[in-house]
């Protein structure tokens, strides 16, 4: 693989973050359910640190993959499977203020994105935890970073 290919392949997660966050500012129609983690920063932080500290948190955790750990550890599997097991109690419990507040369609479609994206990080580290290499640990790494900068815990109306 060439060093584009390689570069491209940590920060295409990145980019793919960036497309919520040109909606959210132009208009454009995207599913972006506000994850509830943003709102409750915002009450605390200057808006830019937002989006700042995930990208840095990212980058950071990039630092045993270029020192050559490429196996798939078992932190990786915890935080994705707690952070999912939070989701589902979060969309059970407020799934009635999402279709009070947001309607039917966006409930339903936020809460399916969030399980659909944490189920796929579950069957990508089962797949391919013995089989590590530079590209999946890079791909697995900035899916969990995009699951809870975008995805996760969506606001459902509890803030209304």
């Amino acid at each position: 693989m060439t060093a584009s290919n390689k570069a491209m392949l940590f920060v295409f997660p990145v980019l793919w973050a960036l497309i919520p966050l040109i909606s959210k500012y132009t208009g454009l129609p995207f599913v972006f359910p506000f994850p509830i983690l943003w709102f409750l920063s915002a009450l605390f932080v200057p808006e830019y640190l937002l989006y700042v500290v995930p990208i840095i948190g990212y980058f950071l955790t990039l630092i045993p993959i270029f020192k050559g750990n490429v196996k798939f550890s078992k932190t990786q599997l915890i935080v994705i499977v707690v952070v999912l097991i939070l989701n589902i109690i979060w969309a059970i419990t407020n799934w009635d203020l999402g279709i009070r507040y947001k309607g039917i369609l966006h409930t339903a479609v936020a809460v399916a994105i969030s399980m659909v994206i944490g189920g796929f990080l579950i069957a990508y580290f089962i797949n391919f935890r013995n089989h590590g290499t530079f590209n999946k640990k890079v791909l697995l790494n900035g899916m969990i970073w995009l699951w809870l900068l975008c995805y996760s815990f969506p606001a459902l109306g509890e803030l209304m």
